[in-house]
Protein backbone atom coordinates (compact mmCIF):
# COMPACT_ATOMS: atom_id res chain seq x y z
CA UNK A 1 0.00 0.00 0.00
CA UNK A 2 1.04 3.86 -0.22
CA UNK A 3 2.27 5.55 3.38
CA UNK A 4 0.59 7.99 4.35
CA UNK A 5 3.43 8.86 6.74
CA UNK A 6 4.45 12.32 6.10
CA UNK A 7 8.24 11.47 5.89
CA UNK A 8 7.46 8.89 3.45
CA UNK A 9 5.54 11.37 1.12
CA UNK A 10 2.80 8.68 -0.12
CA UNK A 11 5.81 6.33 -0.72
CA UNK A 12 4.33 2.98 -2.08
CA UNK A 13 5.60 0.36 1.00
CA UNK A 14 3.57 -2.75 -0.44
CA UNK A 15 5.55 -6.14 -1.34
CA UNK A 16 7.70 -8.24 0.68
CA UNK A 17 9.96 -6.90 3.28
CA UNK A 18 13.38 -6.33 2.18
CA UNK A 19 16.96 -6.45 4.35
CA UNK A 20 20.00 -3.95 4.46
CA UNK A 21 23.23 -5.59 5.26
CA UNK A 22 26.20 -3.10 5.80
CA UNK A 23 29.27 -3.89 7.35
CA UNK A 24 30.51 -0.67 9.60
CA UNK A 25 34.01 0.46 11.01
CA UNK A 26 35.30 3.19 12.70
CA UNK A 27 38.87 3.71 13.97
CA UNK A 28 39.61 7.14 16.03
CA UNK A 29 42.89 8.66 16.70
CA UNK A 30 42.84 11.16 19.88
CA UNK A 31 46.03 13.00 20.02
CA UNK A 32 48.98 13.75 20.94
CA UNK A 33 47.80 15.84 23.65
CA UNK A 34 49.50 19.16 23.87
CA UNK A 35 48.70 21.42 27.22
CA UNK A 36 50.15 24.16 29.18
CA UNK A 37 49.32 25.35 32.51
CA UNK A 38 48.77 29.29 33.67
CA UNK A 39 49.01 30.22 37.04
CA UNK A 40 47.73 33.54 37.78
CA UNK A 41 47.56 34.95 41.54
CA UNK A 42 44.48 36.64 42.53
CA UNK A 43 42.78 36.62 39.24
CA UNK A 44 39.26 37.48 39.72
CA UNK A 45 37.97 33.79 37.98
CA UNK A 46 40.45 31.35 38.53
CA UNK A 47 44.25 31.34 39.94
CA UNK A 48 44.83 28.48 37.63
CA UNK A 49 44.14 27.97 34.16
CA UNK A 50 44.61 25.06 31.87
CA UNK A 51 44.97 24.75 28.06
CA UNK A 52 44.88 21.33 26.11
CA UNK A 53 45.11 21.57 22.60
CA UNK A 54 43.62 17.46 20.79
CA UNK A 55 43.60 16.54 16.93
CA UNK A 56 41.28 14.38 16.12
CA UNK A 57 40.81 12.28 13.47
CA UNK A 58 38.42 9.04 12.42
CA UNK A 59 38.29 6.92 9.45
CA UNK A 60 34.89 5.25 8.54
CA UNK A 61 34.26 2.72 6.38
CA UNK A 62 30.57 1.44 5.69
CA UNK A 63 30.20 -0.72 2.31
CA UNK A 64 27.57 -0.38 -0.04
CA UNK A 65 23.82 -1.78 -0.33
CA UNK A 66 22.86 -3.70 -3.22
CA UNK A 67 19.35 -2.78 -2.63
CA UNK A 68 19.70 0.87 -1.64
CA UNK A 69 17.17 2.61 -3.82
CA UNK A 70 14.39 -0.16 -2.46
CA UNK A 71 14.41 0.82 1.02
CA UNK A 72 11.94 4.46 1.81
CA UNK A 73 13.72 6.88 3.35
CA UNK A 74 12.43 7.54 6.84
CA UNK A 75 16.24 9.60 7.99
CA UNK A 76 19.56 10.61 6.35
CA UNK A 77 20.95 7.51 8.93
CA UNK A 78 18.48 5.52 7.47
CA UNK A 79 20.25 5.15 4.02
CA UNK A 80 23.62 5.15 3.13
CA UNK A 81 25.13 4.29 -0.42
CA UNK A 82 28.10 3.29 1.76
CA UNK A 83 31.26 5.52 2.21
CA UNK A 84 34.78 5.68 2.88
CA UNK A 85 35.43 9.00 4.46
CA UNK A 86 37.87 10.77 6.96
CA UNK A 87 37.08 13.31 9.32
CA UNK A 88 39.57 15.35 10.74
CA UNK A 89 40.02 18.42 12.89
CA UNK A 90 41.38 20.23 16.23
CA UNK A 91 39.67 20.40 19.44
CA UNK A 92 40.86 23.30 21.99
CA UNK A 93 39.81 23.25 25.96
CA UNK A 94 40.33 25.43 28.52
CA UNK A 95 39.78 24.40 32.18
CA UNK A 96 39.66 26.64 35.62
CA UNK A 97 40.49 25.48 39.02
CA UNK A 98 37.33 27.28 40.94
CA UNK A 99 35.74 26.35 44.00
CA UNK A 100 33.12 23.71 44.15
CA UNK A 101 29.58 23.23 46.05
CA UNK A 102 31.37 21.26 48.46
CA UNK A 103 34.23 24.71 48.99
CA UNK A 104 37.16 22.41 47.28
CA UNK A 105 39.09 23.80 44.53
CA UNK A 106 37.08 21.97 41.35
CA UNK A 107 38.60 21.80 37.30
CA UNK A 108 36.32 23.15 35.23
CA UNK A 109 36.15 23.71 31.68
CA UNK A 110 34.82 26.78 31.00
CA UNK A 111 35.57 27.12 27.24
CA UNK A 112 35.57 24.58 24.34
CA UNK A 113 36.59 25.30 20.57
CA UNK A 114 36.39 22.23 18.04
CA UNK A 115 36.99 22.78 14.30
CA UNK A 116 36.51 19.91 11.80
CA UNK A 117 35.69 18.79 7.91
CA UNK A 118 35.31 15.46 6.43
CA UNK A 119 36.50 13.95 3.20
CA UNK A 120 34.62 11.69 1.39
CA UNK A 121 36.65 9.10 -0.94
CA UNK A 122 33.01 8.58 -2.31
CA UNK A 123 31.47 11.62 -3.16
CA UNK A 124 28.03 10.87 -3.40
CA UNK A 125 27.98 9.11 0.42
CA UNK A 126 28.46 12.98 1.34
CA UNK A 127 25.14 13.79 0.44
CA UNK A 128 23.60 11.35 3.56
CA UNK A 129 25.83 12.50 6.17
CA UNK A 130 23.47 13.68 8.72
CA UNK A 131 26.84 14.99 11.06
CA UNK A 132 26.64 18.03 9.30
CA UNK A 133 22.96 20.12 8.96
CA UNK A 134 24.09 22.22 6.07
CA UNK A 135 23.70 20.40 2.95
CA UNK A 136 27.14 19.33 1.44
CA UNK A 137 27.10 20.68 -2.27
CA UNK A 138 27.26 23.90 -3.33
CA UNK A 139 24.70 26.10 -5.78
CA UNK A 140 24.96 23.66 -8.86
CA UNK A 141 23.62 20.76 -6.82
CA UNK A 142 26.79 18.68 -7.13
CA UNK A 143 27.91 16.51 -4.31
CA UNK A 144 31.75 17.63 -2.53
CA UNK A 145 33.97 15.16 -1.72
CA UNK A 146 34.62 17.81 1.32
CA UNK A 147 32.19 18.60 3.58
CA UNK A 148 31.43 22.39 5.30
CA UNK A 149 34.16 23.74 7.70
CA UNK A 150 32.63 22.77 10.99
CA UNK A 151 33.03 24.76 13.86
CA UNK A 152 31.55 24.38 17.32
CA UNK A 153 32.21 27.05 20.39
CA UNK A 154 30.71 26.32 23.73
CA UNK A 155 31.74 29.43 26.23
CA UNK A 156 30.08 28.09 29.89
CA UNK A 157 31.62 30.06 33.13
CA UNK A 158 29.14 28.88 35.55
CA UNK A 159 26.94 25.62 35.59
CA UNK A 160 24.29 28.46 35.19
CA UNK A 161 25.54 30.30 32.47
CA UNK A 162 26.52 28.63 28.96
CA UNK A 163 26.63 29.58 25.17
CA UNK A 164 26.81 27.67 22.22
CA UNK A 165 27.96 28.87 18.73
CA UNK A 166 27.78 26.37 15.54
CA UNK A 167 28.71 27.43 12.13
CA UNK A 168 28.96 25.70 8.88
CA UNK A 169 31.18 26.75 6.13
CA UNK A 170 31.20 25.72 2.72
CA UNK A 171 35.20 25.88 1.81
CA UNK A 172 34.08 24.85 -2.10
CA UNK A 173 32.25 27.78 -2.49
CA UNK A 174 33.51 30.09 0.22
CA UNK A 175 30.03 30.24 1.84
CA UNK A 176 28.66 30.38 5.38
CA UNK A 177 25.77 28.00 5.30
CA UNK A 178 24.07 27.45 8.55
CA UNK A 179 24.65 29.48 11.73
CA UNK A 180 23.26 28.88 15.34
CA UNK A 181 23.80 30.33 18.42
CA UNK A 182 22.39 28.87 21.85
CA UNK A 183 22.69 30.49 25.17
CA UNK A 184 21.34 29.34 28.82
CA UNK A 185 20.90 31.08 31.77
CA UNK A 186 19.76 30.16 35.42
CA UNK A 187 18.28 27.15 33.79
CA UNK A 188 16.20 29.20 31.25
CA UNK A 189 16.85 28.78 27.61
CA UNK A 190 16.95 31.39 24.74
CA UNK A 191 18.37 31.03 21.38
CA UNK A 192 18.48 31.83 17.47
CA UNK A 193 18.80 29.42 14.84
CA UNK A 194 19.34 31.23 11.58
CA UNK A 195 18.20 28.63 8.66
CA UNK A 196 20.56 27.89 5.74
CA UNK A 197 20.92 30.57 3.62
CA UNK A 198 19.13 30.88 -0.05
CA UNK A 199 20.93 30.56 -2.93
CA UNK A 200 19.99 34.48 -3.68
CA UNK A 201 21.34 35.22 -0.19
CA UNK A 202 24.54 33.71 -1.09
Amino acid sequence: GVSDDPELDGADISGPPIDLRQLVGTVSVLGPSFSRIFVTPGHPYSERFKHVIDPVLTWTYRSRVDNFDAAPLFGTGDRSPGTRQLEYGMRQRFYAKRTGRSGKPETWEFLSWTIGQTYYLDVTASSYDSSYQSAIFGPGGVPAHYSPLSTRLRLAPSSRLSANLNLESDVNYKLAKRLSLDVRADGERAGRRMPPLAPDER
